[in-house]
């Protein structure tokens, strides 16, 4: 609750961001709160102190976004004025007359104008836990999307939460008996839990994929689609930027995951081999896609497994830029050796477990960085791609013509 001095028409709060669960590196990023103001209307200004990364999008014009329950509209991202991401002074100090741990504050001012508000500040709109578990009922009680999915239990995370997968083909609970055997997509969202577009994206993807287009039946035919939509739900429930309830960035023990501190990741790498290897009445992979959120780059854009990954990985993100003007083909793909070495490489190399996998690639959505850009020619990409299924070959071969001839 606000609680101003007699006549005041300007309030000031300075604010800490815990640090994710048992993390020493703290990872201070995702911050959600609200206030309530009573009778008062003015400005209030906001100064979170004690953020971590030094760039963001927050200096390309970014703001929080708003939720104000008296002007009963969505999630707004342009009523915050003088945004400022940045060093903080030397010596700055909380409330408490600690230093604020932490080199880069964000700040900024929003003009409460009606009384009794509750008004909501978020570094991105929420996807919750609840959130989820309510979408995955609303797709079991539609009519349409019911047909096609199976809802399972990958395993239990750490708080011992429930982490969903669901199994997507064309009429999986229609046809008795098994189905014939087909090829695998993976697909998996919010690793890292601050990055809350990833969920967002996911439920429009799940949405298409269960919906009655043609588009979305072809893909159920050819393919059988396993979803984990929240891979760290403990760190969602906990309010975490990155980490798990163990303080682990799971992005970064798919190498060797431990089944006590890792459950999830452990569980799905053991699901995830189970399909490269033919079992669980799948051919293979054919590919894994996992969603995340860029704090610092604009659009989306895809990453690659390791800057040495076959130019077949190029391929779907080439399919993605050439139908959607969303989609930047040019962004750099394909992270540095040492970044891929705890990321992207760790997935496809590891013991092994996506062996044949035709793609495996990392969907950024702005909100790792890439300091080594990896070039790929069209005519290269043209060539190799003739060597691909024939599927690849006669959806895209037309298109990625024109775009070279284009060039």
């Amino acid at each position: 609750m606000l609680t101003p001095g007699p006549g005041a028409t300007e309030l000031e709060y300075e604010l800490l961001v815990d640090s994710d669960t048992q993390s020493a590196q703290g990872h201070t990023q995702w911050f959600y709160f609200a206030i309530r103001n009573g009778q008062f209307c003015g400005t209030v200004h906001f100064r979170i102190l004690n953020l971590r990364k030094k760039k963001s999008l927050y200096q390309q014009g970014l703001q929080p976004f708003v939720f104000s329950r008296k002007k009963h509209r969505t999630w707004e991202s342009n009523c915050c004025q003088g945004v400022y991401y940045g060093k903080k002074e030397k010596g700055l100090r909380d409330l408490s007359g600690s230093e604020a741990r932490g080199d880069v504050m964000l700040q900024w001012s929003y003009r409460v104008d009606r009384k009794e508000d509750e008004i909501y500040f978020a570094a991105y709109p929420p996807y919750s836990y609840s959130m989820m578990s309510s979408f995955i009922s609303s797709l079991e009680q539609d009519a349409v999307a019911r047909c096609h999915f199976r809802r399972r239990e990958l395993c239990r995370s750490i708080g011992q939460l429930p982490v969903p997968l669901l199994v997507v083909s064309e009429g999986l609970n229609e046809k008795e008996g098994e189905q014939l055997p087909k090829y695998a997509v993976v697909i998996t969202a919010r690793q890292h839990p601050g990055e809350v577009v990833g969920s967002w994206a996911v439920q429009g993807l799940l949405r298409f994929l269960l919906g009655p287009t043609p588009a979305a039946k072809c893909l159920r035919e050819e393919f059988v689609f396993h979803v984990i939509p929240m891979v760290n739900v403990d760190g969602v429930v906990h309010g975490n930027s990155r980490c798990t309830l163990a303080g682990v960035d799971p992005n970064r023990v798919w190498h060797d995951p431990n089944p006590i501190l890792h459950p999830v990741v452990f569980a799905l790498k053991n699901h995830m081999r189970s399909l490269s290897q033919g079992l669980s009445s799948v051919k293979g992979i054919e590919m894994f896609l996992d969603l995340h959120g860029h704090s610092a780059k604009f659009g989306c854009f895809f990453y690659g497994s390791n800057p040495s990954a076959h130019i077949s990985n190029a391929v779907f993100p080439k399919l993605c830029s050439l139908i959607s003007t969303d989609i930047d083909f040019e962004t750099p793909k394909v992270a540095e050796a040492e970044e891929c070495s705890s990321t992207g490489a760790e997935k496809s190399e590891a013991g092994n477990p996506l062996q044949g996998l035709l793609t495996g690639v990392k969907e950024e959505r702005n909100f790792p960085n890439s300091k080594k850009k990896i070039t790929v020619k069209l005519e290269k990409l043209h060539k190799r791609l003739k060597d691909k299924k024939e599927a690849w070959h006669q959806f895209e071969e037309n298109k990625l013509e024109e775009e070279i001839q284009a060039v």
